[in-house]
């Protein structure tokens, strides 16, 4: 979150209250969107990875835990 703050500043004059309340509605929205594409693939095939988004981002997920 405080890279995508930082970031939304870049070049701006956006205080950083009102760039954190942005973001945060961003992630939420953006979480609100992937939570849709899952209960859609899952009343759709039966299986939340049908989608190929959701399947995808496992893949990256699965690749960088090792990392963490």
């Amino acid at each position: 979150m405080g890279v995508a703050v930082q970031s939304l500043r870049l070049g701006t004059t956006i205080e950083l209250k009102d760039a954190m309340i942005r973001t945060r509605n961003i992630v939420v929205e953006v979480g609100n969107l992937y939570t849709d594409r899952i209960e859609a693939a899952r009343v759709r095939a039966g299986d939340m990875f049908a989608d190929p988004l959701i399947l995808g981002d496992l893949g990256v997920c699965k690749g960088l835990l090792p990392k963490l």
